[in-house]
């Protein structure tokens, strides 16, 4: 992975995960806590700074390996999120996708670009034959977002996420490149 990847349609842009970004993604967990924690595993054990600094190194390390890839989001020039590749297999060309919008920027149509982008470059450049988004079954702006692209809800995986000590089930959805 290198830092030289940039995708850009309109306002929004994806660059691979920098360091830079650690003030603003603790300033937004601090601020919206409550709900982003609600369905974000990382939200409850961000308590600082260092732990948001913590939390973006260990992405950046997860890339070297292959198996993972993160994405900042920006809306013009300011950061607004995330999109991850995690789970990459090289072998079966697959990987799955995760994401989330900073509150005050959702609705702006930025995670559909965000996602298209994504999922192009997933198809296009990195040659992979099929993504999956599982995503809770109570999140339904999360479900609106997925049911946007030609997405196949695959089934349900009971009790598969946990987030502040309660279970969730995870919607899994299939999209092959012959789909897109």
């Amino acid at each position: 992975m290198t830092n030289s990847i940039q995708l850009t349609q309109g306002e929004v842009t994806l660059k691979h995960l920098t360091l830079d970004v650690t003030t603003t993604l603790y300033s937004i967990v601090e601020k919206h806590r409550d709900e982003l924690g609600k369905w974000l595993p990382f939200v409850a054990f961000m308590q600082n700074v260092l732990d948001a600094e913590e939390y973006i190194q260990q992405l950046i390390d997860l890339t070297y390996d292959g198996s993972t890839e993160v994405f900042s989001v920006f809306h013009h020039s300011e950061w607004v999120g995330m999109v991850v590749l995690k789970d990459m297999d090289w072998y079966t060309q697959k990987t799955e996708l995760g994401y989330w919008i900073h509150p005050e920027f959702q609705n702006r149509g930025i995670a559909t670009t965000a996602l298209k982008l994504v999922i192009e470059y997933c198809f296009e450049e990195l040659s992979m034959h099929r993504l999956q988004i599982k995503v809770a079954t109570g999140n339904k702006p999360s479900l609106a977002l997925v049911r946007k692209f030609p997405f196949k809800q695959e089934g349900v995986e009971r009790d598969s996420e946990k987030v502040n000590n309660q279970f969730f089930d995870l919607a899994v959805f299939g999209c092959l490149k012959s789909d897109y």
